[in-house]
């Protein structure tokens, strides 16, 4: 081909754009209600425009709690507080604060009984290696006792900034939020998850990882969940490679329990399974042995937050009465993101509100906190913006939480609402990915501070009215630590 006749083909392929954008609807054509084409205008083509810039300097400054410098329960209440408009405080179905208070009674009798109490943390993979929950997890051991990480999949899909995991390479992981994971039966247990190991040995090893925070890293117990086992097996406990102490974990059909105390910090720990064949093996639990809070970091790739009335609801009830369960907090939303109109978000808080219920209707006695998504971005025309419909998700969040009688956390509108994402990108450092989607571990700490302000907001509250009412606070102060 002549040079010419490429140009010509080039001159002829720009003027056919051109009558496209001319004659092309400005909103778009509409091909089904999922699926809408766009095409740009010449302003959208010459003239890109980013959305204006939310200002996060007041939400991301130093003061909010980073490095663990401040205890936030010793910050008063806010006196202007509304939390049916501020998106940083918790929201309340209708208003009843006391939808929490069997949570904050139960960490005020924590020094009383000297007995563990566990906050499980369901999310998708905002909560992968630990990010968030790790946070929440020290302010909370910090101010109330406690050590460790808490729960362990056995076979995690990331690895957690708070314990380093290995393994024989025989284990075969079953999760019901995977599609190609799923086992012949509905015990997945208290993680949604569980292993198995092929042939007649294996063996788990979790060490200190150098990134955790310092409770995390003391922990001083360690239990097995497991069941369902044919046969007979010994579970060995190798203390920074010396045998310590063996177990028989007899064959059973239901939740077991097997837990080893430790006379000090290990730098690491495996646990040596041989003989029969392999029990369901639900988590392993990384605690102190002197009471206080346990915070269990529970992620599921991909998940919706729409599996909960799937599980056995016998394992699961059985589960959390074992690990004393007080408190669940869900953190759905991202992975349910509508792209074709608002309706879509209605449906689908219609649908995690009927396992919101179930848990309710499981353990009614244990409260729950929602935390709605995050902003997300996406290119738009050329733009980078938020998702069109995800107020419509952080509405839909909120209205299943409160037709469930869970309090609501906006993370949303906390980090800044609309278009936000973005500037925490190009924060420096960055606070999120470049995905536009997930927190760095620096994000994650930021937003995770700002959630437990919220909750030791509420919290100090509650104090306030037992000393109001003359109710007898024998509890310690949670004003110190």
């Amino acid at each position: 081909m002549k040079p010419i006749q490429t140009l010509l083909f080039l001159l002829g392929i720009f003027a056919l754009l051109s009558l496209i954008v001319l004659v092309f609807p400005k909103d778009g054509l509409e091909l089904t209600s999922d699926i809408k084409l766009i095409f740009p205008t010449f302003t959208e083509i010459f003239s890109p425009d980013e959305p204006d810039a939310v200002d996060i300097s007041a939400l991301t400054a130093d003061s909010i709690n980073t490095g663990l410098k401040k205890n936030i329960a010793s910050k008063p209440a806010s006196a202007k507080a509304d939390t049916l408009i501020d998106p940083k405080f918790l929201q309340y179905p209708s208003g009843d604060v006391s939808v929490l208070h069997p949570f904050f009674a139960q960490l005020d009798s924590i020094k009383i009984d000297k007995r563990q109490i566990r906050v499980v943390h369901y999310g998708d993979s905002q909560l992968e290696e630990d990010r968030i929950s790790s946070f929440v997890r020290e302010e909370l051991q910090q101010t109330f006792g406690g050590w460790g990480p808490g729960l362990i999949s056995p076979q995690p899909l990331a690895q957690s900034i708070s314990i380093l995991q290995s393994d024989s390479d025989n284990w075969e992981r079953f999760a019901i939020y995977s599609a190609d994971d799923k086992a012949e039966h509905r015990r997945y247990g208290v993680l949604a998850s569980f292993a198995r190991y092929g042939g007649t040995s294996a063996y788990l090893k979790l060490r200190q990882s150098p990134f955790a925070y310092d409770r995390s890293k003391a922990f001083t117990k360690c239990t097995l969940l497991y069941g369902f086992n044919p046969a007979s097996v010994k579970a060995e406990l190798l203390f920074d490679g010396k045998p310590r102490a063996s177990k028989t974990l007899k064959s059973s059909n239901h939740l077991q329990v097997a837990t080893w105390m430790l006379d000090s910090i290990p730098n690491d720990l495996t646990i040596k399974f041989s003989g029969g064949g392999s029990p369901d093996v639900y988590a392993v639990a990384l605690d102190g042995d002197a009471g206080g809070v346990a915070v269990d970091n529970v992620p599921m790739r991909g998940a919706a937050g729409t599996i909960f009335a799937g599980l056995d609801s016998t394992l699961l009830g059985e589960s959390y009465d074992t690990l004393g369960v007080k408190l669940l907090i869900l953190q759905y939303g991202g992975n349910a993101m509508p792209t074709g109109s608002p309706e879509q978000a209605a449906r689908f808080g219609e649908k995690f509100c009927t396992h919101l219920k179930a848990l309710r209707t499981l353990r009614p006695q244990i409260p729950m906190i929602v935390i709605g998504l995050a902003d997300m971005s996406k290119k738009v025309k050329g733009k980078l913006q938020s998702y069109p419909y995800i107020e419509n998700m952080r509405d839909a969040l909120r209205k299943a939480a409160f037709d469930a009688g869970a309090a609501y956390w906006d993370m949303f509108g906390a980090m800044g609402g609309r278009n936000s994402m973005p500037v925490w990108v190009k924060s420096k450092p960055p606070l999120a990915g470049p995905d536009y989607v997930h927190f760095t571990r620096k994000g994650a700490e930021k937003i995770s501070g700002l959630f437990y302000t919220a909750l030791m907001k509420d919290y100090n509250s509650y104090r306030r009215t037992l000393v109001k009412s003359d109710t007898t606070v024998t509890a310690f102060d949670a004003t110190k630590k």
